[in-house]
């Protein structure tokens, strides 16, 4: 109602019934679905929740930013049995990758009946359509150039073409429900604010809870590849009770980094795990 009665409102007759081709309910759609636009584009990267931060980005935790944290805490590790380096994809080795990346993750998780996702930006999409149409452009069975589903998956891996996934450093694996994005829209905080307070200007306000998390880190439910172009090091957060050399941990020597002989954490000393 203050829309409506401002500058961008529209005459209406007293007791007339406000109908959805209305411009004002026009224009509270239109402001929404900004908000809406602008959360998408951080669903996946570029968001680092920061309580001070007054933009889109500062809100939550975008996924990557989670997975890298993740991969910082050693819970994402080529050990764990959900963490693989593929390095960088293009138009001449994105088949063999994905391949690669899809024949390295859990059994569990490639079962029949899970459903899998491969979670992708459009540009690995788009090689991989080129890579397998220059390796297979003459098959008898090759049909369509777009591709729904990984060759040789039997089905049971489904290509996710996100938009929003552009620039992601991390290709995801994972069932529907396992990457989450909530927000409580029950409840009374999540509202929008209108309000003219000035004859020529009106404000729109929204108030919103939202946040990210991934289900399970196990790898009967996820698998991450890296297609960071060199090996990362990060290093171990805890190291008690552990035997370095048995968990495959690296120490720094110099500028390069060298699997360790110990067998039992040095006093002061910091180990690496390298994904």
């Amino acid at each position: 109602m203050p829309l409506l009665h401002s500058i961008w409102g529209e005459s209406i007759a007293a007791g007339e019934r406000i109908s959805k081709g209305m411009i004002a309910r026009k224009l509270v759609t239109l402001f929404a679905a900004k908000i809406g636009m602008h959360i998408d584009e951080v669903v996946f990267v570029g968001g680092v929740r920061n309580k001070a931060g007054d933009k889109t980005a500062d809100l939550f935790d975008s996924f990557d930013t989670i997975i890298g944290r993740e991969i910082n805490a050693g819970n994402i590790a080529s050990a764990k049995g959900n963490y693989l380096h593929l390095g960088a994809i293009d138009e001449t080795n994105a088949v063999e990758k994905l391949k690669e990346f899809w024949r390295a993750a859990d059994k569990m998780l490639r079962k029949q009946g899970r459903h899998a996702y491969m979670y992708m930006s459009q540009d690995i999409y788009d090689y991989y359509c080129d890579d397998y149409q220059a390796r297979h452009g003459a098959l008898p069975y090759n049909t369509s150039y777009d591709k729904v589903t990984l060759e040789g998956s039997k089905g049971r891996c489904e290509f996710a073409v996100l938009d929003n996934m552009a620039g992601s450093q991390y290709l995801k694996i994972t069932v529907k429900p396992n990457l989450l994005l909530g927000t409580d829209i029950m409840n009374q905080q999540n509202h929008p604010y209108i309000g003219s307070y000035s004859p020529w200007a009106c404000t729109f306000c929204y108030a919103g809870i939202y946040g990210e998390q991934i289900r399970s880190l196990r790898k009967e439910n996820l698998m991450i590849g890296d297609l960071g172009e060199n090996d990362t090091y990060y290093p171990v957060v805890d190291t008690t009770g552990k035997n370095p050399k048995a968990e495959g941990w690296y120490e720094l020597s110099g500028s390069s980094y060298v699997a360790t002989n110990d067998t039992a954490p040095a006093s002061g000393k910091t180990y690496y795990i390298k994904n």
